[in-house]
């Protein structure tokens, strides 16, 4: 429902060399689609993979993914692999707010209405 964010944790082990985290929607446009690091509690969005290389990010037709290679260096210096990673999802569509923005801060703009 627009207005209620969803959660979901999921755990991540030292031992992982990498990361796919997937979400099927027919809607895959219309979905804030994001991910909270572990250990710096980072946030990783669709405009993240422009300055990282070790991470990809997918829309295509009812389905969107994130592609991770382990550890991830988001923050200087702090690393992020073991651990309970977020899977954040919400009703809307983020604005590119790049790489930049504070942890937990992310902006939406409000959409048009699905008939």
């Amino acid at each position: 429902m627009p207005g209620k964010s969803q959660i979901i944790p999921f755990p991540v082990t030292d031992a992982d060399a990498g990361l796919d985290v997937i979400l099927l929607t027919p809607y895959p446009e219309y979905v804030n689609f994001r991910l909270r690091t572990p250990t710096s509690s980072s946030i990783i969005d669709p405009s993240t993979p422009a300055s990282h290389p070790y991470i990809q990010f997918v829309r295509s037709r009812g389905v969107s993914y994130y592609r991770l290679s382990l550890p991830a260096e988001l923050s200087p210096g702090r690393l992020d692999q073991g651990g309970v990673w977020q899977v954040l999802l919400d009703i809307g569509k983020p604005r590119d707010t790049g790489s930049q923005s504070p942890p937990g801060q992310i902006a939406i703009r409000r959409l048009p209405r699905i008939r």
